[in-house]
């Protein structure tokens, strides 16, 4: 079965949550784009790393995002940790569901009557989209690949410095904690659906799956106020 097929067959499998990721990007996009046009927008940048059930290990990303009112895009690079330089892109979308964009709870904080409450903490949803292109495996999947994969000859494999490209769908639920002027704190836990593409035939590890990620990022926003 060659990588179209393989590719196909995994969003077929997956297609629930895929479809469900990407409706939610588009809306989620007009809205972004359409309502209250005349809101600034800010702009701020996040660096972090996230690990999820890939067998790929962890994974450092580097962003740049764009704010309005309580939404937020990004898009940057990440990293596979055993590796020397970038390896992938992502692109995600999030909504704060509590509070407002500058960590306060006031949505009438325009008028002079209204005395603005603030807070160190945000909840928020996020849905990304991430590809990454020839990552090594974790050290604990290779060991288990070593110890219980078979090839074709019944011969035990090394699959040290193999390497795997991998399209990974998320969403989940975060929390922001704002620990300076214009510096927050953020951790996430979310559901990911993934697909190696180049996925080698008698591995032990599963070519696709449902999983679950875990990440934390520390960013710099210039709030409006």
């Amino acid at each position: 079965m060659d990588t179209i097929s393989k590719i196909k067959k995994s969003i077929l499998k997956n297609s629930g949550l895929i479809l469900f990721i990407i409706i939610i990007l588009m809306n989620k996009y007009s809205s972004f784009a359409q309502k209250n046009k005349n809101t600034p927008i800010s702009f701020g940048a996040t660096i972090g790393t996230h690990i999820s059930g890939n067998s790929l290990g962890g994974f450092y990303t580097v962003t740049g995002n764009l704010y309005k009112n309580k939404n937020l895009i990004s898009l940057g690079l990440c990293m596979q940790n055993r590796a020397c330089s970038p390896n992938g892109m992502r692109i995600g979308y999030s909504r704060i569901l509590s509070g407002l964009d500058n960590f306060t709870f006031d949505e009438n904080e325009v008028e002079d009557d209204i005395e603005i409450v603030e807070s160190r903490f945000q909840l928020y949803f996020f849905s990304t989209l991430q590809y990454t292109h020839n990552a090594y495996l974790s050290k604990g999947a290779t060991l288990l690949e070593n110890q219980n994969s078979i090839s074709k000859d019944n011969d035990k494999p090394n699959y040290s410095k193999t390497k795997l490209s991998t399209i990974e769908a998320c969403v989940g639920f975060g929390l922001n904690t704002k620990i300076g002027k214009n510096i927050f704190w953020s951790n996430y836990i979310g559901l990911n659906s993934y697909y190696h593409t180049n996925y080698i035939n008698g591995m032990y590890i599963d070519q696709s799956a449902l999983a679950i990620t875990l990440g934390t990022t520390i960013g710099i926003k210039f709030f409006k106020n």
